[in-house]
């Protein structure tokens, strides 16, 4: 039997190679293409792929020395925060995702990242426990507040006497708080707050505490701002 080349193969059954054999291939492709959408939607992979870059970006020593220089601009601009209030402390509690429900609802959670308190004022007590990835729905009296409210004041001692968040500020000798919400294009970002031990006899300026959180908000979302001119 003579030996037959593919082409020549293809020559001789060249319509069955086109009505029969390129649709075939065409649809198997159309089936690959849809199972691995279908891979990446349950299983994340694309998420998890992001997650590895952002893990590597982190280890680089340039992108750490950024981080730094950005929490000093935020330390600094929470102490003119400070300043300005005749406040005692000044703080960031930053919304973050903690995952998911089971009816795939986000779990909304926010954290203390950045405090800057005036000498002679305690910290916020056990902060990495605390103040750390708590449940938005568990600190209604104050976060759930400022984000229906936007911008508010808060006598502590106006707070529900069985409220732990109002132990927690008094344990911090803290007596009244202002509490500013940040927003950005995909919604909220962070709660700026300034805190006394008294309740301030001065009015203060709440267009001031939006400049300063627009201030902050620019810095957080991007690591990029530090310049020759600001190192």
């Amino acid at each position: 039997m003579d030996n037959i080349s593919f082409w020549s193969l293809i020559h001789l059954h060249w319509d069955s190679f086109v009505f029969v054999v390129l649709p075939l291939f065409f649809v198997m492709l159309g089936i690959l293409i849809s199972i691995l959408l279908w891979l990446i939607r349950v299983y994340k992979i694309s998420l998890a792929l992001s997650g590895f870059k952002i893990s590597a970006q982190k280890t680089d020593p340039k992108y750490l020395v950024k981080m730094s220089k950005q929490d000093q601009f935020i330390y600094s601009t929470l102490g003119k925060l400070n300043q300005f209030y005749s406040a005692n402390v000044s703080a960031i509690f930053q919304f973050h995702n903690g995952g998911e429900f089971k009816n795939q609802n986000s779990i909304l959670k926010w954290t203390l990242t950045h405090d800057n308190r005036e000498p002679g004022n305690v910290s916020f007590h056990l902060k990495e426990i605390k103040w750390t990835n708590v449940l938005v729905s568990q600190a209604n009296e104050w976060i759930g507040v400022t984000l229906i409210k936007k911008l508010w004041f808060c006598d502590f001692d106006s707070l529900p006497e069985n409220s732990t968040w109002r132990r927690y500020f008094v344990s911090a000798d803290l007596r009244s708080g202002l509490f500013h919400l940040v927003e950005g294009e995909y919604g909220p970002e962070f709660v700026l707050a300034v805190f006394w031990d008294t309740i301030p006899d001065t009015e203060y300026t709440k267009q001031s505490i939006k400049e300063y959180g627009d201030s902050i908000a620019s810095l957080l979302r991007d690591v990029k701002f530090l310049t020759e001119e600001s190192e």
